[in-house]
C-alpha cells in the first residue's frame, strides 16, 4: 500500500449546520400535550447534530475504516484498489457557539479524527484559533461566536418518526464575512448541506458559490453538491438561483417535489401518483443543475438521473437513470431515522470521491454503487439513535452487500 506522501488526494468539505442534539426518542404517544407530562421510554440523550456534523462524521468514519481482507467481488476489488491508491480527505466548515454545547460537537469530530482550526468571533474575542495540532486533509474550521449559542435541536420520536423543536443559534446568524472562501475551493469537492439554517448567508449564498467556483484551482476539478434540507418557512428561497452552480442534487423526496414545486415544475394540486410527481420533479430540478440529481426515497430506496458524455463526439447527449432500492428491515429493527438522509449522502459521497474524476472510471459501474453504499449506509443509521454516534464502517457496508444484496436497475436514455 502507498504511504500517504505517495498516494492521490480527494479532499471533500461538508459545509452547513451544526447542532447539538437532545434526543428523547421513546415517545409512547404523539403530540406532547401543553400542560400534561408524556413519559420517554429510552433515555434521553444529548448528542452532536446537524446535517454537516453527521454528514462528516460518517465520511470520515468511511475514510478511516481498515478495509475488509476477504475481497472477492469485483465491486470490492475495485473499491480496495482504489482507496489504496487515493487518500481521501474530510473537511468540515461550520458555525459554532464558543459554549459547552459547540465543544461538545467540536469533540465528537475529533474523536473521527478532525483537528480543530474554529476560531472565536465576537466583541469580547481574541480571534485566536484552537491550538491543537492541524492536519489540513481533516480539519473543522468556521466561526466560534462569542454572541451566539451553538444551535440546539430537540427531536422528538413516536414509532420510528420523529418531529423536531430547534433553536438555530449560530448556524442561522453565520456572516458572509466568516466564510473561508479560499478554504473551500481548495477542496476537490464542496457538499453543502443544511441550507435553509444559515439564513443570514442564504441571501449571499449563490454569490458565495460563485466565488468558491471562481478561486478554485482548475486541475482541482471542484465539484458541489447541495442537500437543502427542509425549509422549515416552506418558501424555498433562492432556490433557483443555487441549483445551477450546484453539480449534483440531493434531496430527499419531500424536499424534491417541494423544490420543483416552488420553480414551477411540478404541481401537486392538480392530481397525479406519487410516481408521476417525483418523476416531474426529479427532471425538473435535473434539468435546473449541471450534472445530476440523487433523491433519496427512504425505504423505497433512491433515484439518480446523471448527465452521461456522448459515446462519440457531435453524438446525442444521454442520461443514465439509476433505481436502487432499499434493504429490507424490520419494524421493530427501526428505532431512529434521525440523520439517515446524511449518512447516506456520506455512502454516496464516499464511493464518488473514489471514482468520479479516475479517469478510466465508468459512470454505469461507479453511480449505481455509490448509490448502494449511500441505501446501506442509511440502513445502518436507522438501527441506532442519533444521527452520528455510531457510523458505519467499509466492513459494515461491505457485509451487507454481499449477504443481503441490494437491487439496482440501470437504464441509459437519450435525451435533447
Amino acid at each position: 500500500m502507498l504511504s500517504d506522501d505517495q498516494r492521490e488526494v480527494f479532499k471533500v468539505c461538508v459545509w452547513g449546520d451544526v447542532f447539538l442534539d437532545i434526543l428523547a426518542t421513546g415517545l409512547p404517544k404523539w403530540p406532547p400535550i401543553l400542560g400534561g407530562d408524556v413519559p420517554c421510554n429510552t433515555p434521553i440523550e444529548m448528542q452532536a447534530g446537524g446535517s454537516a456534523t453527521n454528514t462528516t462524521v460518517h465520511l470520515a468514519s468511511l475514510a478511516a475504516s481498515p478495509l475488509p481482507c476477504e475481497l472477492s467481488e469485483e465491486w470490492e476489488v475495485a473499491v480496495a484498489e482504489r482507496a489504496k491508491s487515493l487518500k481521501l480527505g474530510v473537511n468540515m466548515h461550520g458555525a459554532f457557539g464558543a459554549d459547552g454545547f459547540g465543544q461538545s460537537v467540536r469533540k465528537r469530530l475529533a474523536e473521527v479524527g478532525l483537528s480543530d482550526g474554529v476560531c472565536e468571533v465576537g466583541p469580547s474575542s481574541s480571534s485566536s484559533s484552537s491550538t491543537s495540532t492541524k492536519d489540513e486533509d481533516f480539519e473543522v474550521f468556521g466561526p466560534a461566536y462569542t454572541d451566539a449559542g451553538t444551535g440546539v435541536c430537540l427531536c422528538l420520536g413516536h414509532e420510528g418518526d420523529r418531529g423536531f423543536i430547534s433553536y438555530y443559534g449560530s448556524t442561522s446568524v453565520w456572516k458572509e464575512k466568516d466564510v473561508n472562501v479560499p478554504k473551500l475551493s481548495q477542496a476537490n469537492h464542496v457538499h453543502v448541506t443544511g441550507l435553509y439554517n444559515m439564513a443570514t448567508l442564504l441571501p449571499q449564498f449563490a454569490e458565495l458559490l460563485g466565488q468558491i467556483r471562481d478561486q478554485s484551482p482548475p486541475e482541482r476539478g471542484l465539484t458541489i453538491s447541495l442537500d437543502t434540507a427542509f425549509d422549515s418557512s416552506e418558501d424555498w428561497a433562492h432556490i433557483t438561483e443555487i441549483l445551477p452552480l450546484v453539480d449534483f442534487f440531493m434531496p430527499n423526496e419531500v424536499e424534491l417535489v417541494a423544490v420543483a414545486e416552488a420553480g414551477g415544475g411540478c404541481n401537486q394540486s392538480e392530481g397525479g401518483s406519487v410516481t408521476f410527481i417525483e418523476e416531474e420533479a426529479i427532471r425538473y430540478c435535473f434539468d435546473q443543475v449541471k450534472v445530476g440529481v440523487v433523491a433519496k426515497k427512504g425505504h423505497r430506496g433512491a433515484t439518480a438521473l446523471w448527465n452521461c458524455p456522448p459515446m462519440e463526439s457531435g453524438g446525442p447527449e444521454r442520461v443514465l437513470k439509476v433505481e436502487c432500492s432499499s434493504l429490507f428491515l424490520a419494524a421493530e429493527d427501526l428505532v431512529d431515522t434521525t440523520g439517515a438522509g446524511d449518512s447516506f449522502n456520506a455512502g454516496f459521497l464516499y464511493v464518488y470521491s473514489l471514482f468520479a474524476q479516475q479517469k478510466d472510471s465508468r459512470l454505469e459501474k461507479w453511480l449505481p454503487l455509490a448509490m448502494q453504499f449511500g441505501c446501506v449506509c442509511g440502513f445502518h443509521a436507522v438501527q441506532k439513535v442519533g444521527g452520528c454516534m455510531h457510523p458505519a464502517k467499509l466492513a459494515d457496508l461491505f457485509a451487507e452487500l454481499k449477504t443481503q444484496g441490494l437491487p439496482v436497475t440501470v437504464t441509459m436514455e437519450y435525451v435533447r
